[in-house]
Formats: C-alpha cells, structure tokens, sequence
C-alpha cells in the first residue's frame, strides 16, 4: 500500500535528522545517500573504487557540486577525543592554536620596535613628529591623507607633504649614523 512509502520516508528521515551532530537539511542528506549509492554501484561495475569525475558524470552533476556536497558530508570530531589513541596523553582540542592572544615574543618584539620608533621620533620637531604619527598611523592614530592632516594642523597639503619628506630624510639619515644606538 502507499502506507509503506510514507513510513519508510518518516524512517529515513528520523534516521537523517538524528544520526549526525549537526543536522543537515532533508534535500542535502538524500542527495549524499544518492551519491553514496551511485558511488557503490560504480565500484561493484568498475571493481574498484570510482574517481570524483566518474561519479559526477554518473549523476549528471558538475565536479565542483559534487565537492561541496561532499564536504558537507565530512564527520565533526570531538576536541575532547584523543590524538593517536592513547587516552589521557593529549586532546585535539589542546593541539589547536588559540589566536585570541598574542604570542609572548611577538608582544616583546612589537615592544621593542614600539620603543625604538619612539627614540626615534624624540630627535624630530613636534610638527615632524604629528605629521608622520597621523600619515602613517602611529601611537594608535589612524592613517590620514595630507588634505586631511592639512586640515588638522592649519597648513596646506603640500606644506604636510614637504614636512613629512623632511622628517623622513632625518630619519634616514639617523638610522645610518647610528642604527643601533639608537
């Protein structure tokens, strides 16, 4: 009877919402369970597992559709599980990089180069030193175009393009006096 056609679509797709942490949509589970099964049905004809190329072919589908469904299809793992089987020694979670802090030596590093761009910029004039801060976004400033530092500091644009010139020349010239002293 038609029954049975409707229990067994409620079957699978319980099955489908069910079986996988996170659940995927109805369409996209038959359509992987189609794969699955064209997949298998090439390996008994060809007697060996078939390419990506042939089971898209077979499905009448583009290579790169096939890719993304097949992505979706990949399992999630747990960060608690551990790595190489050995229980209690490491956890995937813990091989996982934590980028919400920055590294120590990058902190130091940024540090230093923090408190070398400051000596360097106590042997310019106050103006020099403003127009590079605000040019190039120094001390926590954001970038500004000359017209705007123009603006700013009651000069033209082009008299912020002749002091930023200078003060960068001065810099220049200092760091190849004495680049280490400094």
């Amino acid at each position: 009877t038609y029954a049975f056609w409707w229990i067994r679509q409620s079957m699978t797709r319980a099955i489908a919402c069910q079986a996988r942490t996170i659940r995927l949509p109805v369409h996209l589970s038959e359509r992987l369970t189609a794969i699955r099964k064209v997949s298998l049905d090439l390996a008994h004809k060809l007697g060996a597992m078939p390419s990506r190329k042939e089971i898209a072919e077979a499905m009448d589908m583009p290579i790169d559709e096939l890719d993304s469904l097949l992505r979706q299809a990949l399992t999630t793992s747990s960060l608690d599980a551990p790595v190489n089987g050995e229980e209690g020694r490491s956890f995937l979670g813990d091989l996982i990089a934590d980028n919400s802090h920055a590294e120590p030596l990058d902190q130091v590093e940024r540090g230093m180069h923090h408190e070398q761009l400051g000596r360097w910029l106590s042997h310019l004039t106050e103006q020099e030193r403003q127009v590079l801060e605000l040019r190039f976004g120094l001390e926590g400033e954001e970038r500004h175009t000359l017209a705007e530092i123009g603006r700013m500091l009651d000069v033209s644009r082009e008299r912020v393009r002749q002091v930023e010139l200078k003060a960068l020349r001065k810099l220049r010239h200092l760091t190849r006096r004495m680049p280490s002293s400094l």
